[in-house]
């Protein structure tokens, strides 16, 4: 009888710890979260287009689970409906050829990108259903803990921490090579050419600029590979037309 118990006991234990090391190898903690993003990690950003537009990280890709539409309509059920309806309308929109499309999409870009991880909105839900759907066809991919919040939290955090130290302003007139410059130093961080822009006289750039969030993140992104490099920040165009 004892024997028995006892085996039961040790029995539950080890499912526990099973799941423990799943949680564990499946997402990732706020804490690693500067490590993930100075290595370049990718991440499968499962947001929808509108929210990634609004807010991005480098070396994400967006592979939305609900496109702008579906969780608009979603999101209006939830408010009128609660939780629980909102979910099975998520469910009835992403199903069959759609569902089917969309996991291919996951499983090309978990297969390209082996090391990576899936970021939603906060971690939740989202996260977890595309997750779930890669584990029931053999992938195991982890998730980030807390999801894109907590990648903003620590971009706005490292940006606080990181201006603190000395900077290096680059000036002087359009057209001089401040660009030029600042890119040909291993610790130089081209401003404008994180905001996808240039000066009034060459304005015109191929790529559209980035959402506010977007840049910050990316700045804050450079600004952590460089440490514990000076950093030399441009460029201003402000007369003098050289000065450093």
């Amino acid at each position: 009888m004892l024997l028995g118990n006892f085996k039961s006991i040790v029995d539950n234990l080890s499912a526990c710890l099973d799941i423990i090391v799943f949680i564990m190898e499946s997402t990732l903690s706020a804490q690693n979260i500067r490590q993930l993003l100075a290595k370049e990690t990718p991440i499968i950003d499962v947001r929808a287009p509108i929210e990634f537009n609004q807010g991005a990280m480098p070396n994400a890709i967006n592979l939305p689970l609900m496109n702008n539409e579906e969780r608009a309509a979603v999101g209006t059920c939830y408010k009128q409906h609660g939780s629980q309806k909102a979910v099975e309308l998520g469910h009835q929109l992403v199903k069959g050829e759609i569902k089917a499309h969309r996991v291919a999409a996951w499983r090309e870009a978990c297969e390209r990108f082996p090391s990576g991880f899936i970021c939603c909105a906060r971690g939740g839900m989202r996260s977890h259903i595309v997750q779930k759907w890669l584990a029931e066809i053999g992938i195991d991919y982890p998730l980030i803990e807390g999801g894109y919040k907590a990648l903003r939290q620590a971009t706005i955090e490292m940006t606080n921490e990181l201006v603190q130290r000395p900077i290096i302003l680059i000036g002087g007139c359009t057209g001089n090579g401040k660009t030029t410059l600042v890119r040909s130093l291993p610790e130089g961080i081209d401003l404008e050419g994180f905001a996808h822009h240039r000066g009034s006289s060459f304005g015109r750039t191929i790529e559209a600029q980035f959402a506010q969030a977007t840049f910050e993140n990316y700045l804050a992104v450079d600004m952590l590979k460089k440490i514990p490099l000076s950093f030399a920040l441009g460029t201003r165009r402000r007369r003098p037309c050289y000065r450093c």
